[in-house]
């Protein structure tokens, strides 16, 4: 049968549950707090307040709740400022807190729930509830969640035993559709006898937890019978049975969706291209002439392209330095949702770190900008005329992906126009 247990857990129930272990259990538990409800005619105001409330809204508002009044307010068409100012000091009460706690695991309201439903008649029992549960871990990251579903069940049964019990949980993983796993056994928490964990052998995550509630545990809820409990993170069966390698995304896919390589490649755009029929003619003349050039032992300036238009001159100002560095004709690829430099074309291949360069100072040239180009060591997208799609960008982050392009070109160029 399916219950809903209860969502708030008063803090007591949980030292009942775990005794003297209570305290080290509410470090990870989410407490709650209130603001006071107040009536018109609550201490916090002063007479004179109150006074001019009564002027306000006429006789018969000192029984009146905050709400109440405040319905009475709008139908007088009062405006907002007004009403800030008489209600300041009861808009500017601060939360106290609670010794109220949201469910931090399903077995903090399964206690409560056996000792109801016995009064409906003996064992055996079987239940079970699919809910939202609440962890206070110290970090939301690939393993953990701060909010989760937990699939649990009790079986309350005198007559079953450790080895029908774990029978039962081994069937019942199979039934799911999971087959490579392993039970431990463990230390068992204090509100349990005795305790197993179920892991996934191929990725080592532990996805469910079961075992026999404490006699002691059950005994401060006068229950005395034979208790058993199976707790399953179904995020945790969802990244196993789907082959998720991150909690977060099973939740939160729109925050952390998968970008396929090619999606990525679609993310990064050329900032400055040539786009004159000229301007393209000259970004492939330089092209091949860089490639000419590219060991050339300096100093030199060597004239590489002449017009009607311009003269381009490619410079190597250092004695016995090669014309350009060795990343020079380097490639950028996306690979495995990373954007690296390659010295190899592997991967899906964006641009060679020349060629993306040489494009920036042709459209550069077409728009009459001349002077010196250098370009040092690069050490982002931005270097070599690259721009990246805000949603690729921050799925890189997320996903603590790669954008490794770096390395130095020590390419000088220098472009003057004709008179």
């Amino acid at each position: 049968m399916e219950v809903i247990n209860p969502i708030f857990v008063e803090e007591k129930e949980i030292f009942k549950q775990y005794g003297e272990d209570a305290r080290v259990i509410l470090e990870r538990v989410f407490y709650l707090a209130k603001l006071d409800r107040l009536s018109i005619k609550g201490k916090i105001l002063t007479k004179t307040e109150r006074r001019r409330i009564l002027e306000l809204f006429g006789e018969g508002i000192e029984d009146k709740s905050f709400e109440e009044a405040l319905e009475l307010l709008k139908q007088k068409g009062k405006n907002t400022k007004e009403y800030l100012e008489i209600f300041s000091k009861l808009l500017s009460k601060e939360p106290t807190p609670t010794k109220l706690t949201l469910r931090s695991h399903m077995t903090a309201a399964w206690f409560r729930t056996i000792r109801d439903i016995l009064n409906f008649g003996p064992p055996p029992w079987k239940l079970f509830s699919i809910d939202w549960v609440f962890r206070r871990e110290q970090r939301m990251d690939e393993k953990h969640l701060f909010y989760y579903h937990s699939a649990s069940l009790v079986i309350i049964n005198d007559k079953l035993s450790k080895k029908k019990a774990i029978k039962f949980v081994d069937s019942l993983i199979r039934e799911i559709g999971i087959k490579k796993f392993k039970i431990v056994k463990k230390i068992p928490a204090s509100y349990y006898d005795s305790e197993w964990e179920i892991y996934h052998i191929p990725t080592g995550l532990e996805f469910g937890d079961f075992g026999f509630y404490s006699k002691r545990a059950l005994r401060n809820y006068k229950i005395k019978h034979k208790v058993f409990n199976l707790g399953l993170g179904l995020e945790r069966l969802a990244q196993i049975i789907f082959s998720i390698n991150d909690i977060r995304k099973v939740l939160f896919r729109h925050r952390y969706q998968e970008l396929a390589d090619l999606e990525i490649k679609k993310g990064l755009r050329i900032k400055e291209s040539p786009k004159t029929k000229w301007g393209k003619r000259l970004y492939r003349i330089l092209l091949k002439k860089v490639a000419d050039f590219k060991d050339k032992i300096g100093p030199f300036k060597e004239l590489v392209y002449e017009d009607n238009k311009v003269k381009v001159f490619f410079l190597e100002p250092d004695r016995g330095k090669r014309f350009l560095g060795p990343a020079a004709f380097n490639y950028i690829v996306v690979k495995n949702g990373n954007i690296v430099s390659s010295t190899r074309p592997t991967g899906l291949i964006i641009g060679k770190y020349i060629d993306l360069i040489l494009r920036r100072i042709v459209a550069r040239i077409e728009r009459k900008k001349g002077g010196i180009y250098s370009i040092g060591w690069v050490n982002s997208l931005s270097d070599v005329n690259l721009e990246i799609n805000p949603k690729v960008s921050t799925f890189l982050l997320r996903n603590n992906k790669k954008t490794d392009v770096k390395g130095p070109v020590f390419f000088d160029t220098m472009v003057e126009f004709q008179k």
